[in-house]
């Protein structure tokens, strides 16, 4: 199935399950399949092993990642964009072991943390409904009141993520 392209499929489905041992024996085919293929890229692997709540299996692919990015240019650049979208996928995945890890071993503020449309790590974990990490993000850091690049602190992404789940009619879940 490796050579007929469902690589990413695999690792992503390996890492979502949990299973160490098939991501494992993944990784020594193929180190390089850690940043997936076809629809399925390296932010979408981690947040399958976040999703698993497998820390072992979401760390192996984080230091997968980091070690094969090592042959690129501006490593440190490449190096922050893994950790960045690890931090997020913990977040969004509901991994508050990661997440914190993550952030403390960052040496950078937890408001560097962005993505492409500026959502910090508690808009991630809101938008998803991460209850436990949002509870941590806000009581460890003085993030509440930030804003992505639309204006919108995380209670705006909740309030509208619940509101698409409820059909509009107010209620919270």
């Amino acid at each position: 199935m490796l050579r007929a392209g469902y690589g990413g499929w695999l690792v992503y489905t390996a890492a979502a399950a949990g299973d160490l041992g098939f991501v494992q024996e993944l990784l020594e085919r193929d180190p390089l399949i850690v940043f997936g293929e076809g629809e399925y890229g390296v932010s979408d692997v981690l947040y399958g092993a976040a999703r698993s709540r497998n820390s072992q299996v979401f760390r192996i692919i984080l230091e997968q990642a980091l070690l094969s990015g090592g042959f690129h240019r501006g490593e440190g650049v490449f190096r922050w964009e893994i950790k960045n979208r690890a931090a997020h996928a913990a977040a969004r995945g509901g991994n508050l072991e990661m997440a914190r890890e993550i952030v403390s071993n960052g040496g950078v503020d937890v408001l560097k943390y962005r993505d492409s449309e500026g959502c910090t790590l508690l808009h991630s974990a809101a938008g998803k409904g991460q209850v436990e990490v949002v509870k941590d993000l806000i009581t460890t850091f003085d993030i509440v009141n930030s804003v992505d690049n639309h204006g919108n602190t995380a209670l705006h992404v909740a309030a509208c993520i619940s509101q698409r789940k409820d059909g509009g009619r107010g209620e919270l879940g």
